[in-house]
């Protein structure tokens, strides 16, 4: 069973956590996977109680690190039906101290310097709203609605000679 709750905004961790624990003594089968979304914060406390409620950690063995690429139009990557990769989809990022959704950088420069050069939540490395790479060392606007764009994706790209001949 899973439980993907990413648009939930008014659910505390406390309250999920009480929930799963009734679930648990319930004797009825517990959550293979838990999606709360990128807007979801818990203390590490939290998060490790959530890990020990949902306990699909010492049934799957670990697999291969699967990239999640931050992307404002899609309201949570990583609760895609198709990620059954985590049992949970946040985690633990050492810089801010926080339990959150953790993004890599879509560049392929970021990607080759390893997953931690350029892989933190949204709030400790900015990210472009439309691509998803950080915004660090480059060109950027931000929108009306307070997010950025790179220079990639908000200069306009000049109409190529193939257009303009027909």
């Amino acid at each position: 069973m899973q439980l993907s709750i990413p648009e939930c905004l008014r659910l505390s961790a406390e309250g999920v956590i009480s929930s799963l624990k009734i679930l648990k003594l319930s004797g009825m089968p517990g959550l293979k996977a838990l999606k709360l979304g990128r807007l979801f914060i818990a203390s590490p406390e939290q998060f490790e109680e959530l890990r020990f409620l949902i306990s699909t950690d010492e049934l799957h063995p670990s697999k291969v690190h699967k990239l999640k690429f931050y992307h404002n139009s899609i309201s949570s990557l990583a609760c895609d039906d198709d990620d059954d990769d985590y049992s949970i989809d946040i985690e633990m990022f050492p810089v801010c101290q926080k339990c959150r959704l953790v993004f890599d950088c879509s560049l392929e420069s970021c990607q080759s310097k390893g997953p931690e050069q350029c892989r933190a939540c949204n709030v400790c490395i900015s990210r472009c709203v439309k691509c998803g790479r950080c915004i660090s060392n480059c060109e950027y606007v931000e929108t009306f609605c307070l997010e950025y764009l790179c220079s990639t994706c908000w200069k306009p790209t000049p109409p190529s000679d193939d257009i303009l001949e027909k």
